[in-house]
């Protein structure tokens, strides 16, 4: 009997992958019953023995942590920012995914770059680090806009970190490569890039995080993101619940998996170039290679002989 309880209400894919991968398990294995209670602790609080659950996969929530310890209830921690630390956790890895950013956008051929991402959680500061060690290994540095993540909890929230984003944008020079901590964050700047008469991704190259479909496919330009391998996690959360229910040693460091891998799409399908002029053309040849053009077309566009 395992408790399940990780907000699967909440419209994103790595919840839902979580579930499946630890689903997927269950029936390689066997014998297992998924209940899913979203708030274990309660239950747990009213029956505080093992007669209720065996084990739990979920997010660590200092009560849900007090509860199962207080009933002797494993408990596998599947969320990077809790405030637990001292809980068996199974977690991509999260600077190995900034480290993936930073190498794509270097190949496409950008030198200046810039990161995008939420305050106060411990995967986008990990996120963070693992891109800019490859910058600075490569001689680069990079510009930082850490923002709250109730940005659209109210209008007045909204309409701030709109400002921030447009005065942020307006410090670049372009060419630039950004990656951002969620695929929506990276939605936003396609959008006000837009605004500001900024071409995706001849000018700003978009890397986004956890490759959350919808947001990555719709509208133009289609986002690079990257998969973090979320029904790994799922799985491998599984396995160790199921080796600690049978009397194994918990592990006392996170176990980290490797993402999943980056799926480029268009927000980076550009080369980085410093001469306006071939820039000019490459964003021409990008926006109509579907029609017949000629080097005359070309030439045309760009009013040059």
């Amino acid at each position: 009997r395992v408790a399940i309880a990780i907000e699967l209400d909440w419209p994103y894919k790595r919840h839902h992958e979580v579930f499946a991968g630890a689903h997927r398990y269950a029936q390689e294995h066997g014998g297992w019953k998924f209940i899913l209670d979203e708030y274990p602790e309660l239950t747990l609080e009213t029956k505080p023995s093992k007669a209720v659950y065996d084990g739990i996969i979920g997010r660590a929530t200092p009560r849900l942590v007090a509860a199962a310890r207080t009933a002797g209830v494993p408990l596998v921690n599947v969320w990077h920012n809790s405030p637990e630390t001292g809980v068996p956790m199974v977690t991509p890895d999260f600077k190995e995914a900034g480290r993936v950013a930073a190498k794509h956008l270097m190949a496409r051929g950008f030198e200046r770059f810039a990161f995008l991402g939420r305050k106060r959680e411990r995967s986008v500061k990990e996120r963070l680090t693992g891109f800019k060690e490859v910058l600075h290994t490569a001689g680069f540095s990079c510009s930082v806009l850490m923002v709250p993540d109730n940005i659209t909890l109210t209008a007045a929230n909204w309409r701030k970190f709109v400002t921030r984003l447009g005065k942020w944008i307006d410090e670049w020079s372009c060419p630039i490569g950004v990656s951002t901590s969620y695929d929506l964050l990276a939605r936003h700047v396609a959008c006000e890039c837009d605004r500001k008469g900024l071409h995706v991704p001849q000018d700003v190259a978009l890397v986004g995080m956890h490759n959350e479909t919808v947001i990555c496919t719709h509208p133009d330009p289609s986002l690079t993101s990257i998969d973090l391998g979320y029904e790994l996690v799922g799985h491998r959360a599984a396995e160790l619940l199921d080796d600690i229910m049978n009397g194994q040693q918990a592990p006392e460091e996170p176990i980290l998996l490797p993402i999943g891998g980056l799926i480029p799409r268009r927000s980076t399908d550009a080369l980085a170039v410093e001469d306006d002029l071939v820039a000019g053309a490459l964003r021409f040849i990008s926006e109509h290679s579907h029609k017949p053009i000629r080097v005359g077309d070309v030439a045309t566009h760009l009013h040059v002989a």
